[in-house]
């Protein structure tokens, strides 16, 4: 009676599996026929993003916003160093529409904040690092005394 027993919640328990893994098999195949649904949707908002920041870029380069100039200074003269600022502008103004922002970054996001707020952020933080002076060190020379000792 005891091996009867078992068999039948071991049956009871495949079943189960079954039942869970034919419903996992149906979403995944729903999922799969909407993938190119879902990837058109995506090019769509990527291509939005795209256009948005080109619209940005342009009028932060030709308009010069005081929230821009604040955080990135003056436009530097034609060059590299001017197309280097152009972009940051861009994304800068993308980041402070996108979340809101008045004036410089916004607030720093804590270390264990992973979403869309704390990626811009870094993005931008990475893009402004060559745009920022560098700073200054200041070496400290200091007298130290020595202790002789005679053997």
């Amino acid at each position: 009676p005891s091996r009867i027993e078992q068999a039948l919640q071991d049956i009871d328990t495949a079943t189960a599996t079954l039942d869970r893994l034919d419903h996992i098999e149906i979403s995944a195949t729903a999922a799969l026929q909407r993938r190119p649904e879902l990837e058109a949707t995506i090019r769509g908002i990527d291509e939005q993003i795209a256009r948005d920041l080109r619209l940005r870029t342009r009028i932060t380069k030709t308009e010069r916003p005081t929230a821009i100039i604040d955080v990135l200074g003056e436009r530097p003269a034609p060059g590299p160093a001017a197309r280097n600022w152009d972009t940051a502008a861009g994304r800068l103004a993308q980041h402070q529409a996108a979340f809101d922002i008045t004036d410089c970054l916004g607030r720093q996001p804590n270390y264990h904040d992973h979403n869309a707020y704390a990626q811009s952020h870094a993005n931008i933080d990475e893009l402004l690092q060559p745009l920022r002076p560098p700073r200054l060190t200041r070496m400290i020379e200091r007298d130290v005394p020595s202790i002789e000792i005679d053997f």
